[in-house]
């Protein structure tokens, strides 16, 4: 209860300093990123003691490649430049990423995943095809193709197969979906 108190109060006064009245570290560190998000401001991150994910929250929100620079950790930081890249449609953050890559809330981040969101996005099969994963690339032609209903871009996918989950991202299940969307 003292958590949801002090979080709606921080939140309705815009106060991160409030979030200290809270008794418990991941109250106060849930607090910090929840104010930090609204009002877009790391300050509040300066008091958590899980700074690298108060950033990463908000990071995300500015779309801010300085404040995702400022994140110590590696995995947190590459997460960091991947959604602001998915949210920004800008393939410069992707870059920033390189080879690395991070799982963050059961979710895999890297440079193959930022591009394929923005690809998707934009609904632009060029930018496919700068993704090097070939399962990636699979599911970045897919994805297209079903939005566009174009089945031209399902014969990009040649042999190509990708997987999320059980679901399995290929030439022939391009073909179905996309024609059962016309």
């Amino acid at each position: 209860w003292n958590m949801e108190c002090y979080t709606i109060l921080a939140k309705e006064k815009k106060d991160y300093k409030l979030c200290s009245n809270i008794s418990s570290d991941n109250g106060k560190n849930y607090c910090y990123r929840k104010i930090g998000k609204l009002t877009k401001d790391t300050s509040a991150c300066n008091l958590a003691s899980e700074k690298d994910a108060c950033m990463l929250e908000v990071g995300s929100v500015q779309n801010n490649i300085s404040t995702c620079s400022l994140i110590g950790n590696n995995s947190l930081r590459i997460v960091c430049f991947a959604k602001i890249g998915s949210t920004t449609n800008d393939t410069r953050f992707c870059n920033m990423i390189g080879d690395e890559k991070a799982v963050y809330q059961y979710d895999l981040y890297n440079k193959d995943w930022c591009y394929r969101m923005v690809a998707e996005h934009l609904l632009n099969v060029s930018l496919c095809s700068a993704i090097n994963d070939e399962g990636q690339h699979a599911i970045c032609l897919w994805g297209i193709a079903y939005r566009t209903k174009q089945t031209a871009v399902c014969d990009m996918i040649g042999n190509m197969v990708g997987h999320i989950g059980s679901s399995i991202y290929d030439k022939n299940s391009c073909y179905r979906a996309t024609n059962s969307r016309q």
